[in-house]
C-alpha cells in the first residue's frame, strides 16, 4: 500500500513538475513582442465591411482586457485596436469641448472652436497606430472640419505610419493624409476631378497600389491629373481604373512595368478610339498575374487577349462586356483564354455583364468548351453570369469539374494515420486499371476510421470498391453516399446508376469484412 502511495506521488509530483514547464514556456513566450502582437490582432476582428473602424464589441474588449493585464501587453493591444479605424473616431479623441455631433439625423461631425497645440496630445497617442484609415460619409464630416485642421498649422501628415487610405465620394482635399508610408489608396468618386493627385508625386513615394472607381456610369475619360500620376509610377504593382477609360499611351507605359501584377481597365473604341489589338502581346506586362478587362464588344475582348506565342501565368481574369455574345462569339473566347493562359496557372475566370439588364440569351453554352477547361488542375473559380443559357450543361458536367480526382486508391496513404475516425472526400471510385493491386499485403489497413463520406462520388465496379474498403478500412460504421444516411431515398435506384452501385458496394463492405477476419483466423491457427 505504500509503494501505491509512493507511486501516486510521485506521479503527481511530475504532473506537476510538466504544468510548471508548460507555464514557463508560456510566460516566455508572453515576453516576445510578435506574438503578444499576434494574439492581440486575433483578438480585434473586423466584420464591418463598410466602416472598417467599427469592430466587434465583444472581441475589442477581450483585446483590451489582455492588454490590461500586463504593461507589456498594453502597447501592442492599443496598435491592434487602433490599427484600423475611421477619421470620425479620431477626431472624437480629440478634447470632448472641441467638437461636437449632431443627434439628429445627419449625425454631421463638427469642430466647436480652433485646435491649439495642446489639443492633439490625445489624438496623436492614437494616430500613431493608425495603419488603414477609411474616409467615409458615415458620420457626416462636416466641410470645416479640415479647414479647422489646416488653420491650426498642425505638421503634417496627420498620420505618420497609414499606410492604406480609403475615400468614398469625398470632396475635400486629402493631402493632410498623404504621407511617406502611404503605399496604397482607394478613393471612389462622382467627379474625374479628385483633389491632392498632383500631391500624390511628392508626398506618396512609396506608392504602388491605387484604385480610383468613377460612378456613376457611363465610363468616362480618365483625368489628366490621373494620367500624369500613373507615368510617374515606376514601382506599380496594382492598379485599377473603374468607370474610367484609360488611353492608349497610358496602356503602353503600363505594359513595360516590370511590377505590375493586378491591372483592372476599361478600354475605350467608341468615336474612332482605338487600342492595340492584343493586350497580351509576348514583351508587354511581364509579372501582371490578375487582369480585369471591361469592353464594348465580344470581338474587342477577343482581341484583347489574342497572344501570338507566349502562354501566360493569368492567375485571375474577369471580363465585363456591354453586349450579349453568339454562340461564335463566346466559344471564341472562351478558345482564346484556353489558349492564351498557362494550365497550371488559371485559378479565377469571371464573366459579367457591363450592366444588371435583364437580356435574353441569344446562344447556348457549349458544355465542350467547359470541358476543355478540365485541363486547368488549378481553377478554382468559373463563374459565367451573362445572358447565355445553360440548357446543356448538366449536372453529370457540373460534378466532374467539382471532383478532386482522388481516386479510391489514393485513400491509401490514410492508413498511416491512426487516430482518422471520420473522413469526408470525393473520390473517382471507378473501374480501376488492370495492374492495380486490389489487397495491398502486411496487414496494411486503418482500423480507427469509423465513418466515410463520399459524397456524388463515381463508382464503376462495386465489388471491388468493397473489396478494397474491407481491407484497408475494416470497421467503418457508417458510409454515405449521394445524401444517403439509411438508404437512397432521394435518388431513383436506376441500373448502373452511382446511388444504385454505391448501395450495392454496402452491401458487400460487411461480407467481405467477415471474410477478412476468417482469413484472419485462420492464418493465425495455421
Amino acid at each position: 500500500m505504500n509503494e501505491s502511495l509512493s507511486d501516486e506521488s510521485t506521479a503527481i509530483g511530475g504532473c506537476a513538475v510538466v504544468q510548471r514547464s508548460e507555464q514557463l514556456a508560456m510566460h516566455r513566450a508572453l515576453g516576445i513582442p510578435e506574438i503578444v502582437a499576434t494574439i492581440c490582432e486575433n483578438f480585434v476582428q473586423n466584420d464591418n465591411e463598410f466602416d472598417p473602424g467599427l469592430v466587434r464589441v465583444a472581441s475589442g474588449a477581450f483585446g483590451l482586457a489582455f492588454g490590461l493585464a500586463s504593461k507589456s501587453h498594453l502597447e501592442p493591444c492599443l496598435d491592434a485596436l487602433w490599427k484600423t479605424t475611421s477619421f470620425a473616431h479620431l477626431v472624437k479623441s480629440l478634447p470632448d469641448h472641441a467638437w461636437h455631433q449632431n443627434i439628429n439625423r445627419p449625425r454631421t461631425l463638427s469642430f466647436l472652436r480652433g485646435l491649439g497645440a495642446s489639443d492633439w496630445q490625445r489624438f496623436d497617442f492614437y494616430a500613431k497606430r493608425v495603419r488603414h484609415l477609411v474616409l467615409c460619409d458615415l458620420p457626416p464630416l462636416a466641410p470645416s472640419i479640415f479647414r479647422t485642421i489646416e488653420s491650426s498649422l498642425r505638421p503634417l501628415p496627420l498620420l505618420p505610419n497609414l499606410i492604406y487610405l480609403v475615400c468614398n465620394h469625398l470632396a475635400f482635399d486629402i493631402a493632410p493624409f498623404l504621407g511617406s508610408k502611404l503605399s496604397r489608396i482607394s478613393i471612389t468618386t462622382n467627379s474625374t476631378y479628385i483633389p491632392s493627385v498632383v500631391k500624390f508625386k511628392t508626398l506618396t513615394p512609396l506608392l504602388n497600389n491605387i484604385e480610383f472607381t468613377d460612378c456613376p456610369w457611363p465610363a468616362k475619360k480618365l483625368s489628366p491629373a490621373i494620367i500624369d500620376l500613373v507615368h510617374s509610377l515606376q514601382t506599380l504593382h496594382c492598379l485599377k481604373l473603374i468607370g474610367t477609360f484609360v488611353t492608349a499611351d497610358c496602356l503602353a507605359h503600363l505594359s513595360g512595368l516590370p511590377h505590375l501584377r493586378t491591372l483592372y481597365i476599361t478600354l475605350d473604341t467608341s468615336h474612332g478610339h482605338t487600342q492595340p489589338r492584343s493586350l497580351l502581346h509576348d514583351s508587354s506586362f511581364p509579372a501582371l498575374r490578375e487582369l480585369g478587362l471591361c469592353v464594348d464588344s465580344w470581338t474587342i475582348a477577343i482581341d484583347s487577349f489574342a497572344t501570338a506565342q507566349t502562354l501566360r501565368p493569368l492567375q485571375i481574369i474577369e471580363v465585363k462586356v456591354g453586349n450579349v455574345p453568339s454562340q461564335q462569339e463566346l466559344t471564341r473566347f472562351l478558345d482564346t483564354i484556353l489558349n492564351c493562359c498557362l494550365p497550371s496557372s488559371l485559378r479565377q475566370l469571371v464573366l459579367r455583364p457591363d450592366d444588371i439588364a435583364d437580356e435574353k440569351p441569344s446562344c447556348v453554352l457549349d458544355p465542350l468548351a467547359i470541358r476543355r477547361f478540365f485541363a486547368f488542375a488549378n481553377l478554382e473559380v468559373l463563374c459565367i453570369s451573362i445572358a447565355v443559357s445553360f440548357d446543356e450543361i448538366d449536372d453529370t458536367l457540373i460534378r466532374d469539374m467539382a471532383w478532386s480526382k482522388v481516386t479510391v486508391y489514393g485513400l491509401l496513404p490514410l492508413a498511416n494515420c491512426p487516430l482518422l475516425t471520420s473522413l469526408t472526400i470525393y473520390v473517382n471510385a471507378t473501374i480501376p486499371p488492370s495492374n492495380v493491386i486490389l489487397r495491398p499485403d502486411g496487414g496494411f489497413y486503418n482500423g480507427a476510421l469509423l465513418y466515410l463520406a463520399v459524397g456524388y462520388s463515381p463508382i464503376g465496379d462495386s465489388v471491388a470498391v468493397a473489396s478494397f474498403l474491407s481491407n484497408i478500412f475494416p470497421n467503418l460504421k457508417d458510409i454515405e453516399a449521394w445524401d444517403s444516411i439509411h438508404g437512397f431515398d432521394p435518388y431513383p435506384l436506376e441500373e448502373g446508376s452511382a446511388p444504385m452501385l454505391w448501395e450495392q458496394m454496402l452491401s458487400f463492405y460487411q461480407p467481405f469484412v467477415g471474410i477478412r477476419r476468417q482469413e484472419g483466423d485462420l492464418a493465425v491457427r495455421t
